[in-house]
């Protein structure tokens, strides 16, 4: 028997928080419109870049969809260009990693974030961490939580629902579990809290890597 799990990436492995306040300030102050603040940006943030740059706008009175179009290439350029900046792992992530990797696991990320983006953050921050499968927001998938990725991402797996768990920071990854019939794990470090997670059904909710790994081995099979 085959075991997996499927994690989100902003807010779950890689703390960018800053990295995408700076990006979307800097995109809102080329239209000379008042910055964002960090918990403004963190209720933006989940659902793809597109809806991050309409939030930001919107909250400051910019609805017209060429002015949205316009702002989301260039801040997609922008951070695409430099994604690094004030990123990093959370504690224990990459020692999480390569736990799971040890006992066979099948890791995959599966995150809104453009696909060259996602790449590239996964190749600087995790150059070791064999991902079986690595997925951004593509012109030919749907985003997260949309069931149909999910059947994507569990067939590029070679996996079923049953033997795979979804971990994510919000709402969006439990819903996102839940469509394709997974056990979704919250983790409490992200850009949601915990009533966040809790309300959207979390099957369980964890402060820590280590407390993640211990429950993700919990599940492992011993024969894989």
């Amino acid at each position: 028997m085959s075991f997996g799990v499927i994690f989100d990436l902003d807010g779950t492995l890689l703390d960018t928080l800053t990295s995408i306040l700076y990006h979307v300030n800097a995109t809102l102050a080329a239209y000379r419109l008042e910055p964002i603040s960090m918990e403004e940006c963190k209720s933006f943030i989940g659902n793809g870049a597109r809806k991050l740059i309409t939030r930001a706008f919107a909250s400051r009175g910019v609805y017209d969809e060429s002015v949205v179009d316009e702002a989301l290439a260039r801040y997609n350029a922008a951070y695409d260009a430099d994604p690094y900046v004030g990123t990093s792992p959370f504690d224990g992530i990459e020692a999480l990693l390569h736990g799971l990797c040890r006992h066979g696991v099948s890791i995959a990320v599966v995150s809104n974030k453009p696909q060259p983006t996602v790449e590239r953050l996964l190749a600087h921050f995790f150059p070791d961490v064999p991902f079986a499968v690595r997925i951004g927001g593509r012109a030919d998938l749907p985003l997260k939580p949309h069931p149909d990725l999910g059947t994507y991402v569990l067939s590029r797996l070679a996996l079923s629902p049953t033997e795979v768990t979804m971990v994510g920071d919000s709402d969006v990854d439990i819903s996102f579990a839940h469509a394709i019939g997974t056990r979704g794990i919250g983790v409490s470090w992200g850009f949601r809290s915990r009533e966040c997670l809790a309300g959207a059904g979390a099957d369980a909710i964890v402060d820590t890597a280590d407390a993640l790994l211990a429950l993700l081995l919990t599940d492992c099979p011993t024969d894989i």
